[in-house]
C-alpha cells in the first residue's frame, strides 16, 4: 500500500481520477435523491463534480480521443441527467 503512494510512476492519471470523481458524484446524487442513511451532505456532489471537471479539462482539446475520455462523457451525461438538466 505505502509502495503504491510513494512511487510516483505508479500514481494514476488525471483522467483516471476524473473518472473516479464522476462516479462519487453519481452516486452522492443518488444518495441525496434516494435520502439514504449514508449520505454524509445534500451538496457532495457538486465537490466530486467540480473536481472531475478540472482534472479532465487539462488535455481535453489537443490530443485524439480515447476510451476515458468517452467514460468521462457518459459518466458526465448521467450525472447532468441526474440533475434535469438533460440540454447540456
Amino acid at each position: 500500500f505505502q509502495a503504491f503512494f510513494n512511487d510516483t510512476t505508479l500514481r494514476p492519471g488525471n483522467k483516471w481520477l476524473a473518472v473516479l470523481n464522476l462516479i462519487f458524484a453519481v452516486a452522492a446524487r443518488y444518495a441525496y435523491i434516494s435520502e439514504a442513511e449514508w449520505q454524509l451532505n445534500k451538496n457532495n456532489h457538486w465537490q466530486y463534480f467540480s473536481r472531475a471537471r478540472v482534472l479532465s479539462m487539462d488535455d481535453w482539446s489537443f490530443h485524439h480521443p480515447d476510451l476515458q475520455q468517452l467514460q468521462v462523457e457518459g459518466l458526465t451525461a448521467l450525472y447532468m441527467l441526474s440533475l434535469g438538466h438533460i440540454n447540456r
